[in-house]
């Protein structure tokens, strides 16, 4: 189930279902992204692959903050396949965005029902709201599910560790990525968010040097995140 991004958190190229959400890097940003998705719904498919592609073009569209063109994605995803529980969750936090809480608890608690709990299912929603930057506190309880599941995943530590650099909680932060990088040393996206927040904690020697480490595993890094608002 979870395939994320090769210079963010694992080695494959998009996470969600089957490559639903394909996620940015600094050589896709999320304009092109979004016409590859137009191009794609433009071509007759499954029911299954429409409500993937509408979901993805949702994320999308959400990370840029255009809300109503999100969920005008995210129910069309529900129309091709209406027990999809990541199309819920993500309608429900952006009527959360629009402060219109009364919609938001109504997808929330749809999304709740059609959840399978996964630690792939649960890690995907954390991470997606971890890079989003909102919601926190949810996405903190679906990454301390799925590690209860899962115990150690270093991809789900990965996306905690960012969890918890949004909170301004640092050392968490960088637990978690030491944490992930134990098991796997050259994680560029570890190291870069274990940098940031050791930068935030007022460690400039260590965060500097997870930036170089950072960079010479992918040179993109910094660019990729970015794009989602995060900088040295």
């Amino acid at each position: 189930m979870l395939a994320a991004m090769s210079a963010v958190a694992t080695p494959a190229q998009a996470f969600g279902r089957a490559g639903c959400f394909v996620a940015p890097f600094a050589h896709r940003s999320i304009p092109k992204l979004i016409g590859a998705f137009d191009e794609a719904l433009a071509v007759q498919k499954h029911p299954e692959d429409r409500a993937c592609d509408y979901y993805g073009r949702g994320l999308l569209y959400h990370f840029e903050g255009d809300y109503g063109r999100a969920i005008a994605d995210y129910t069309s995803a529900l129309g091709w396949m209406s027990n999809d529980g990541d199309a819920y969750a993500a309608r429900g936090d952006a009527y959360e965005d629009l402060h219109q809480q009364d919609n938001a608890a109504r997808d929330h608690a749809l999304a709740a029902q059609y959840a399978n709990r996964s630690a792939e299912e649960l890690t995907e929603r954390c991470w997606i709201r971890a890079l989003r930057g909102r919601p926190l506190p949810p996405a903190l309880a679906e990454c301390n599910a799925s590690l209860k599941l899962r115990p150690d995943d270093a991809d789900t530590l990965v996306s905690r560790g960012l969890v918890y650099f949004r909170m301004g909680d640092y050392p968490a932060a960088i637990a978690d990525c030491d944490a992930a990088l134990k098991q796997k040393p050259k994680t560029a996206s570890a190291l870069f968010i274990r940098a940031l927040a050791r930068l935030r904690a007022g460690d400039s020697k260590g965060g500097n040097a997870d930036l170089a480490a950072a960079n010479g595993v992918t040179d993109k890094i910094a660019e990729t995140f970015a794009i989602y608002g995060l900088k040295p």
